[in-house]
């Protein structure tokens, strides 16, 4: 979700052990995808988090932007919502863009 809109992104997740965390990654980097960069704690933090709808909009999110972003643990993978700065195809800044990723890891 972006912004109150829904993103269809195809494809598998993939979570990757990294830096005492968790890399994930869904999508293709040339449409719509998502990239998260979680510590998993305690507690569990968002290091970063990206959306991008494959049209133009897109949004940052987590400690590496300065904002606030939350993630939680689910059965199948993970939940994360926030809020960062976004842009779209005529503004690079759009303060108070919200986001919500719901991820099942594959691996």
């Amino acid at each position: 979700m972006l912004d109150g809109n829904p993103i269809d992104i195809p494809g598998l997740a993939v979570c990757l052990p990294q830096d005492g965390g968790v890399l994930i990654l869904v999508g293709n980097p040339n449409s719509a995808n998502v990239t998260a960069d979680l510590a998993l704690g305690p507690p569990l933090e968002v290091r970063g988090a990206t959306v991008t709808d494959g049209n133009g909009k897109g949004v940052g999110g987590g400690d590496q932007f300065g904002s606030t972003a939350t993630a939680t643990k689910t059965a199948a993978g993970y939940s994360i919502e926030g809020e960062g700065t976004g842009y779209d195809t005529t503004n690079d800044s759009i303060p108070g863009v919200k986001f919500s990723i719901d991820v099942s890891c594959s691996s």
